[in-house]
């Protein structure tokens, strides 16, 4: 998703000794922030979305589409025979149903289209990525000084958990959770 390069450099990293430790940690955190969003970065190529119907006008892509799909199938049943609906057109993310047609509540729909992330994913997550990996980064090695006097200056780190700071770092940079209604 970022590059050994990027986070080298974002990290002020020059050596080659950590490169296979922050390809793992870039793993790692790309994960970490795709389970807080409760959403997938995958790369870019065809995808293939298996959607229950909202009962709404409008259906919601995941991925990023980069073009129209090329087939919108309708099933009464998962698994059933399809439809194809071609009464929509494209708004970003989102199939939006032409006149007063809805995208049916218990239907399921499988939309396939190009879509996905190479290196152009939202600043933000990039962002998050980067500050995650350096956050994983300075904790490799277990506890990190938590307090430290010299002479008359002295401070103390909080001990906020992992956790608690992907959280702070994801809402700082604008990134949302997606809530799934089932």
């Amino acid at each position: 998703m970022i590059g050994l390069d990027e986070l080298k450099e974002f990290l002020n990293i020059t050596g080659n000794e950590s490169d296979e430790l922050l390809e793992q940690l870039e793993q790692s955190a790309v994960s970490i922030i795709e389970t807080w969003q409760g959403i997938t970065y995958p790369a870019a190529g065809q995808q293939v979305e298996y959607i229950r119907g909202p009962g709404a006008s409008d259906l919601y892509l995941q991925f990023r589409p980069s073009a129209d799909p090329t087939q919108v199938l309708e099933r009464d049943d998962v698994g059933a025979a399809g439809t194809a609906i071609t009464d929509w057109v494209r708004r970003g993310n989102f199939l939006v149903r032409k006149g007063s047609a809805l995208w049916r509540i218990g239907s399921e729909y499988q939309v396939t289209y190009q879509g996905g992330y190479d290196l152009d994913e939202p600043g933000n997550v990039r962002q998050a990525v980067k500050s995650v990996v350096a956050l994983l980064f300075q904790r490799r090695g277990g506890e990190l000084l938590q307090s430290e006097t010299i002479g008359p200056y002295s401070y103390t780190l909080s001990s906020t958990s992992i956790s608690a700071q992907v959280t702070d770092i994801c809402i700082s940079l604008g990134l949302h959770r997606m809530l799934v209604v089932s």
